[in-house]
């Protein structure tokens, strides 16, 4: 993700799979911009949740 980032410093960089609140924060310092967590957010007792706790993370 790294060496894509430095190459295309604009190109979105999307990360599908395995994204919970371990992962999210190294796919982003990576480079990745753009996630996909459905399991984790579908597996989740509360969605909302789920999903602030991600995106709170990160920003």
């Amino acid at each position: 993700i790294s060496e894509v980032r430095t190459i295309k410093p604009f190109l979105d960089i999307e990360v599908d799979g395995g994204i919970t609140p371990d992962t999210i924060k190294l796919v982003h310092d990576a480079g990745a911009n753009m996630f996909v967590s459905g399991s984790y957010i579908i597996k989740s007792n509360d969605a909302k949740q789920a999903i602030d706790t991600l995106r709170n993370l990160i920003i």
